[in-house]
């Protein structure tokens, strides 16, 4: 009976014990799983952030060498003319001139004119490429047109095209590697980090290619502002019946003497009625005046006698 006792004891510490072994190794495991995914996280935001260093440093360096070593080989300029012109037919000379822009392969911007006593004047704004623009003068100057002022500008905008193509080439270099992070991201926080730094880095590609685009069109069609001034001489012609009018001139001149009489007319009558009180008393006062000094001059005619 003692035999049997101890037997069950002996097998009843036996199985704590491997459940408590057991139990152990489970809790040592999940501690091992979870220090493994802290490290893998860290060491994924490590790599992302030494990654993203090494981007901006490739980025900056692309710059720095593509500023520093870039050859020049076309010059960036942009090119503007003022010119003013007198012409004998503004209609005329603007139509001309918007064909001689058309046939070399450029395009009207902006025109508008005004028309003061017959005579018009007016300003027309057109582009057309860099490579015609002083055969287009040339023309200008060489047609009958009087040609009062010219001016010509240039600005060289070199500097900034090379800079602008060297920050673009760093700009998408830094795009592809945020692109590469963002295929191996898997922690939520890190894709939403790279994320918006690939939407920031996208947006300043499309500012810089947007300036490059108006850099290019600048430089590639010169603008020409032409001042028209027509300068027409006007003749004066034989006027006939029609252009005289005697009669309707005539009738015109007594139906405006009639009115000018009645309104004199009416002008005394309402100053009368208006003033009469008072030329009422005036006469009073008169007729009183003259009564007196003739009865003083009466008298003294009888004292003389």
């Amino acid at each position: 009976m003692k035999c049997r006792t101890m037997v069950v004891i002996f097998f009843t510490v036996v199985c704590f014990s491997l459940i408590g072994c057991k139990q152990q190794d489970s809790t040592q495991e999940e501690a091992n799983l979870r220090v493994d995914s802290e490290q893998t996280r860290t060491e994924s935001t490590i790599e992302y952030s030494e990654n993203e260093s090494v981007a901006v440093e490739m980025s900056e360096d692309a710059d720095m060498a593509a500023s520093q070593g870039a050859q020049v080989e076309d010059r960036k300029i942009i090119y503007s003319s003022y010119l003013t012109l007198e012409v004998s037919d503004y209609e005329e000379a603007e139509k001309r001139l918007i064909n001689e822009v058309n046939q070399l392969g450029g395009y009207v911007v902006q025109s508008f004119f005004n028309e003061y006593d017959d005579i018009v004047n007016g300003q027309l704004t057109v582009r057309i490429p860099t490579t015609e623009l002083h055969d287009y003068i040339y023309l200008i100057e060489d047609s009958d047109y009087h040609l009062k002022e010219k001016e010509m500008n240039g600005q060289d905008v070199t500097e900034e095209y090379v800079d602008l193509e060297a920050r673009l080439r760093s700009k998408k270099v830094v795009e592809e590697r945020l692109y590469q992070f963002l295929e191996s991201a898997e922690e939520t926080e890190q894709l939403l980090k790279i994320s918006k730094d690939l939407e920031r880095v996208q947006q300043e590609i499309e500012q810089i290619e947007g300036r490059v685009i108006f850099l290019n069109n600048r430089t590639d069609y010169a603008e020409v502002t032409i001042q028209l001034i027509e300068k027409k001489i006007i003749v004066d012609h034989i006027q006939g019946n029609e252009d005289l009018n005697t009669v309707e001139k005539a009738k015109k001149l007594f139906i405006e003497t009639i009115n000018f009489l009645l309104s004199l007319a009416s002008g005394l009558i309402v100053m009368i009625v208006g003033l009469s009180p008072v030329l009422v008393l005036l006469a009073i006062i008169l007729t009183l005046v003259f009564l007196y000094l003739r009865k003083k001059k009466r008298n003294n005619k009888i004292s003389k006698e």
